[in-house]
């Protein structure tokens, strides 16, 4: 798939409609967006994204079709600004940190570093959350 510039968008191949193999996503500018794999449409193994700017944005990985262990995000400045630790699939910890690299407790604070990604879409870290059962 390419964006309407041309750039190529993304890279990967569909087996019965689903994602299958290794994909890899370009952001509008060429720069890569993100790298994981999938199997039989469930992300597997390790996953790594990028902001345009070069700096990494998020991994983790998957395991037995669920998220497993860690998956942390970073902004555009290189800080990390989210933790989430999974088992099994299911969200065990959470732990977030504001732009100065004070940890969030407060519920309210808590959830604007869900902004984290600085309004930069990526569509592959969209992708990933989602099937890891929505980060919170």
């Amino acid at each position: 798939m390419t964006y309407k510039s041309g750039v190529k968008e993304s890279e990967g191949v569909f087996r019965d409609g689903r994602p299958d193999g290794h994909w890899a996503t370009w952001h509008r500018d060429g720069s890569k967006a993100g790298e994981a794999d999938f199997r039989d449409g469930r992300p597997v193994g390790a996953f790594t994204t990028w902001h345009a700017n070069g700096q990494k944005s998020a991994d983790g990985r998957f395991a037995d079709g669920g998220a497993e262990g860690e998956f942390t995000l970073w902004d555009r400045a290189g800080r990390r600004r989210m933790l989430v630790r999974f088992t099994k699939g299911q969200v065990t910890h959470t732990q977030a940190w504001d732009e100065r690299g004070r940890e969030v407790t407060d519920p309210e604070q808590f959830e604007q570093q869900r902004g984290y990604l600085d309004g930069e879409p990526n569509t592959l870290l969209t992708l990933l959350i989602l099937m890891a059962g929505g980060a919170r």
